[in-house]
């Protein structure tokens, strides 16, 4: 068995891993034009996922979740690197194959890393993708309630979306105006 048999084999699980997770995808129609692929920032529980359902729906995107992935290849997850590598991974191989068939996709996953984001920069470019990033940020109050607890009184947030190179767009909400917030970034997106 050569070193080729066995990339070949790793490349083949990828993708039924893949296949797999698929199924689990909400999947609108295609883009017309240049899809939008966004790609979320932030720590767990600052609303990254419910910002990204809401803006899902109304763009609309096809939403590809971390944190879903992880639930479908692992059971129950142990969160290593190895673990957290493949999960990535299967993200990524569905986001390209979207965004090259013209759906706008959104990555909701921490990606608190410039070397994870640098692969999703990479996988736009190759893809013919316009990429918009968006940085979720939320006071303790907020990441403490995760869950949020819906008798809870409303929090401050903020989001920012910006086109790499370019200077970021802010929008503050509070708690329950993710509404306002998806306003925002559909007049900003194509």
């Amino acid at each position: 068995m050569g070193v080729g048999d066995e990339a070949r084999r790793r490349l083949v699980r990828r993708r039924r891993s893949a296949c797999r997770c698929q199924v689990h995808v909400d999947i609108p129609d295609p883009a017309p034009g240049q899809p939008v692929l966004v790609m979320l920032c932030g720590l767990p529980g600052t609303g990254k996922s419910t910002l990204a359902r809401e803006l899902g729906r109304r763009l609309p995107a096809v939403v590809v979740e971390s944190d879903r992935i992880r639930q479908k290849l692992f059971a129950p997850p142990s969160y290593s690197p190895e673990e957290s590598r493949r999960v990535h991974r299967v993200c990524h191989i569905l986001m390209g194959w979207y965004a090259r068939h013209y759906y706008h996709v959104i990555y909701d996953a921490t990606n608190l890393y410039e070397h994870h984001r640098a692969a999703v920069y990479r996988l736009a470019e190759r893809s013919g993708a316009r990429l918009a990033v968006v940085q979720v940020a939320a006071g303790d109050q907020v990441v403490r309630s995760c869950p949020p607890n819906p008798n809870a009184p409303m929090l401050t947030f903020n989001s920012s979306i910006r086109w790499p190179g370019e200077e970021p767009v802010t929008s503050p909400a509070h708690g329950g105006q993710i509404a306002g917030i998806c306003g925002v970034w559909l007049d900003f997106l194509p």
